[in-house]
This record gives structure tokens, C-alpha cells and sequence, in this order.
């Protein structure tokens, strides 16, 4: 039964990485079967041509000050509830 639920959790991330290394024919082709061939450069061109250095920075950005905050009230409310008796 695990690997049953394994499988489907695993499949669409595997097709997303299988996807992202295809070739644009590949992709039209026959979208949801693993690759023939690998192709790289589709990485390099997603990070230069489609901006995602600035994305991924500005997703840095947001998640790491949220973290941060969301850990620090944790641990003030961690205590709270630890020393203090209802």
C-alpha cells in the first residue's frame, strides 16, 4: 500500500524533472512519458530568458523573514504553554 501511494506522490515530480530535460519535440510528442534525450540547456535558458534568478531571489526573500518570525513566536509560545499552568 506505501509503495502504491509512493508511486503517485512521486510520478508528477518525476514527470516535472523528466518534462523540464526534454526537448520541445519530445514535449509535443508525447508529454507524459520519461525523456529519449537529455537536454540542459533548457535549465539555463529558464534561468537567463525567463528571469528565474530574480524569482527564485525574491522567493528567498519572502520565505526567509517568514521562517524566521514564524520560529521566534514558536518558541515565545513553546514556553508560554510549558511554564505557564491553565
Amino acid at each position: 500500500m506505501l509503495a502504491f501511494f509512493a508511486a503517485i506522490t512521486l510520478y508528477p515530480l518525476i514527470l516535472v524533472v523528466s518534462t523540464a530535460l526534454k526537448d520541445k519535440l519530445d514535449v509535443t510528442v508525447s508529454p507524459f512519458s520519461l525523456f529519449s534525450s537529455v537536454n540542459f540547456g533548457n535549465l539555463s535558458e529558464a534561468w537567463t530568458i525567463g528571469q528565474f534568478g530574480a524569482y527564485f531571489f525574491n522567493t528567498v526573500k519572502i520565505t526567509v523573514p517568514t521562517v524566521v518570525g514564524v520560529v521566534a513566536l514558536s518558541v515565545l509560545a513553546g514556553y508560554a504553554l510549558a511554564r505557564f499552568e491553565f
